[in-house]
């Protein structure tokens, strides 16, 4: 049976504070015959970060989704929510916003959406429950503040007729 029957909509929590993914890094190295060649290089603790988001997925996927096979030849809507603990700061008003769950409270500082957040997260995914990241047609995501640090991730399979491949 196709995972896109099987499972049209999955549900996923990953534990721990979302981390955001740094950029690629650049340096220069000496070839063996002295010049310096310009090197484009991952930083170890960006690789482990990944892998271990990647772990999480893959766990929590066997347990709640048995037999689930990466999605493939279909486009995907996917909602992300990045649940970060309270700050010490906060006034005991929103800090009780937070705990009852009741209202978000919306994290405005860093790390940003865009470029970092989602990044990890969408990568880390990859061959695990899509083939590739480019069959996302439709995304939304948010920062929140929260009393268990987590990152959860809603993927539902798009209609048919709504997307073209």
């Amino acid at each position: 049976m196709n995972a896109k029957l099987k499972y049209p909509k999955i549900l996923l929590t990953v534990p721990g504070v979302p981390t955001p993914k740094q950029s690629a890094r650049f340096g220069t190295i000496k070839n063996k015959f002295g010049k310096f060649v310009p090197i484009v290089y991952k930083d170890q603790k960006v690789r482990i970060q990944e892998n271990n988001f990647k772990a999480s997925v893959i766990s929590e996927i066997s347990q709640k989704y048995p037999g689930f096979i990466p999605y493939a030849d279909c486009g995907l809507s996917i909602k992300l929510t990045f649940v970060f603990p309270p700050l010490k700061t906060m006034s005991k008003k929103v800090l009780e916003k937070i705990s009852l769950e009741k209202e978000c409270v919306y994290k405005v500082t860093k790390p940003d959406l865009g470029d970092n957040l989602k990044k990890l997260t969408l990568d880390a995914m990859n061959g695990v429950v899509y083939i590739d990241d480019a069959q996302i047609c439709l995304e939304t995501a948010r920062k929140i503040y929260g009393n268990v640090p987590r990152t959860e991730i809603e993927i539902a399979v798009m209609p048919d007729e709504l997307c073209y491949l």
